[in-house]
């Protein structure tokens, strides 16, 4: 059975990162996708869900591109990623992104704001009331558009793959022009820091009035895949 969420607004970039750094976030399973020599991706991206089987929320996501699993017979993915980090601002919709998904519960609840101008979306996600990340996006043409793509979690034993399409109004464009200003303070910020190599990213993206369908969780085994 799919699982769905309706969000207002996503807000997400993509940036070159050390490939050792964000090798170390990975499970041996899963190689990080390389985009130059040295260099791997990580993308960030922030939800404004306004509605889910746990209501309405706030999401973070930052997470590391990795090579895509596609099965005959199955659609080629548009890319593939292992989110490290999620937090959110409600304890349910925390609780279920781990235990439905197997995804990385941060443990307090963020504030994540969205700010929109004519040009322009930006998003803030703070932790008690030091900044993790402030992230500004341009806004180019926009046009209603689908894209497909797998997500891996892990419960520290296994590997586990979702399948997950997302439709919306797009708005996509590797101009250059956005940003991401980091924090100084916690783990995460450090992380960033760390791996970031440049805070304008190669690809910026916005969707609105977009909704996500997540299929069943899988064991992510080349021999054998057992639904969850």
């Amino acid at each position: 059975m799919n699982t769905y969420y309706t969000f207002k607004e996503a807000v997400g970039a993509f940036f070159l990162a050390d490939l050792e750094v964000i090798r170390q976030k990975l499970p041996k399973e899963l190689t990080p996708l390389e985009a130059h020599p040295g260099l791997g991706v990580v993308a960030v991206t922030a939800f404004d869900f306004s509605e889910s089987m746990v209501g309405a929320y706030h999401e973070a996501v930052i997470s590391i591109l990795v090579s895509p699993w596609a099965p005959a017979n199955s659609r080629m993915p548009h890319f593939a990623l292992f989110p490290f980090f999620l937090g959110t601002d409600t304890e349910i919709s925390r609780r279920h992104a781990t235990e439905k998904w197997l995804f990385p519960s941060h443990d307090s609840m963020l504030e994540i704001d969205f700010h929109t101008e004519q040009s322009t979306k930006t998003v803030c996600v703070s932790d008690q009331d030091s900044k993790l990340f402030e992230m500004t996006v341009m806004q180019d043409d926009d046009a209603s558009a689908s894209r497909h793509y797998q997500a891996f979690s892990t419960d520290n034993q296994h590997v586990y793959r979702v399948d997950i399409d997302i439709t919306g109004v797009l708005n996509e464009h590797e101009r250059g022009v956005g940003e991401i200003i980091i924090g100084e303070e916690g783990a995460i910020s450090s992380f960033l820091h760390a791996a970031i190599e440049d805070p304008i990213p190669i690809r910026e993206q916005s969707m609105d009035h977009g909704t996500q369908i997540f299929d069943i969780l899988k064991h992510h085994t080349i021999d054998h895949e057992q639904q969850y």
